[in-house]
């Protein structure tokens, strides 16, 4: 067994790995890049600037979700 984990991690220290991971990928299909109002759902402008991926305390826009994927 001890050969086993041995060989494992040295293959993986070896080889050129990526790995990515996406846990509990919701994201707001009303999303509102214009306004920050109320979760970024109201429609209208708030006046700041256009945020479209996505804004700090909003869950994300299907745009951001799609850059990820």
């Amino acid at each position: 067994m001890t050969k086993l984990i041995t060989a494992l991690l040295t293959a993986v220290a070896t080889a050129n790995l990526n790995i990515g991971v996406i846990s509990d990928s919701h994201f707001n299909t009303l999303y509102n890049a214009y306004n920050s109002g109320s979760k970024c759902t109201t429609t209208g402008s708030s006046g700041e600037v256009v945020a479209l991926v996505g804004r700090y305390g909003c869950d994300p826009s299907e745009v951001l979700i799609d850059f990820m994927y």
